[in-house]
């Protein structure tokens, strides 16, 4: 028989104007039962990058490590450098020639001498030899 659907409020049509019933099964809006498959499996191609990208680390506040991403356009020398709110450099946690592409860094709270920061807002730098990106983020112990 056809699933009782009163307690659902569903309408009986959805949005493309097909039956909420479909074969026997709900139709929730999730899936088009019987449509043209308009979502392909496959991973369409991600456009190039023409410039340095700085994202917001995560998680944000954290406790005790984050992690840091960034993406470059074309194969440089980075630094990726760690400053407390007085701009003091806290921890360089990337120097040297990296590819293009997105990369990641996991910073632990620690400064130089492997000594664990304070609580408070840090700024985390990165450069290359096109640009420099800046952004906040809050160590909270």
């Amino acid at each position: 028989g056809t699933p009782d659907t009163t307690d659902f409020n569903l309408l009986p049509y959805d949005l493309a104007g097909n039956l909420r019933i479909w074969n026997n099964r709900i139709d929730m809006g999730a899936f088009e039962y019987g449509s043209e498959p308009w979502v392909s499996n496959h991973d369409p191609v991600l456009p190039a990058i023409d410039q340095l990208v700085l994202k917001q680390n995560y998680p944000n506040p954290f406790n005790p490590t984050t992690t840091i991403a960034y993406s470059l356009p074309e194969a440089s020398k980075v630094h990726l450098n760690i400053y407390n709110v007085k701009g003091q450099l806290v921890k360089s946690l990337v120097n040297a020639e990296m590819p293009a592409g997105l990369h990641s860094v996991v910073w632990n709270g620690r400064d130089m001498n492997n000594q664990a920061v304070a609580s408070g807002v840090y700024f985390y730098r990165v450069s290359s030899p096109k640009a420099t990106q800046t952004k906040r983020m809050l160590l909270m112990k």
